[in-house]
């Protein structure tokens, strides 16, 4: 990770593109390593302290560690991390996760980021009823907006058609069962303006 390939990488993002300037160049211990930016005044800093006692990413300094380019930086360096049962690279992917479910207990699934164009589809499968959700974290903590019991809990009449719109986003959600297996199926298509969590 260079200077020059953090100002493409500001320049290529969503979010980022057209508020943030150059990056400003420092070496700073209270601060993450490398490529951050600090959404409280929109500045844009590459970090590179002559130790390797640094601060972790946060939603203060938030690292831009993965590119919109499927050529480029698809995982986050070793000092960084994405915590849930199946991440996502920003080069798009599809694939499955078993996981080990508790009755009467929330498992975070994925986390969808805020700012970024997305076309998801997430399908919860066991042969037990599941009730999962998309929260997010608002005023008043976090927040079910979407599944049986949030604020969004109707089923979408089509289930390839959304019928929810949130911030800008195409949400949809649908169950059912079929040969003893429940399922439900969660659609996300736009850009948020604040992250969901998929429980």
């Amino acid at each position: 990770e260079t200077l020059e390939g953090c100002l493409d990488l500001s320049q290529r993002h969503p979010s980022l593109a057209s508020i943030a300037g150059a990056p400003m160049q420092t070496e700073e211990q209270d601060r993450p390593f490398g490529c951050w930016w600090q959404p409280s005044n929109g500045l844009l800093f590459y970090n590179k302290p002559k130790s390797r006692n640094r601060a972790n990413c946060s939603k203060a300094f938030q690292c831009l560690c993965c590119s919109l380019q499927p050529v480029a930086l698809l995982r986050c360096p070793t000092d960084q991390y994405q915590a849930a049962a199946v991440v996502l690279d920003c080069a798009g992917t599809a694939g499955s996760q078993t996981m080990d479910l508790q009755v009467n207990s929330l498992h975070q699934v994925m986390t969808l980021p805020a700012h970024v164009p997305l076309s998801v589809q997430i399908q919860i499968k066991a042969d037990f009823e599941v009730m999962g959700r998309l929260a997010h974290d608002s005023k008043k903590g976090s927040e079910c907006l979407v599944g049986r019991g949030c604020k969004y809990f109707e089923a979408c009449k089509d289930p390839a058609e959304p019928c929810i719109a949130h911030e800008g986003a195409d949400l949809s959600f649908s169950y059912g069962g079929d040969f003893g297996r429940k399922y439900e199926t969660f659609r996300v298509s736009g850009t948020l303006q604040t992250e969901l969590t998929v429980l």
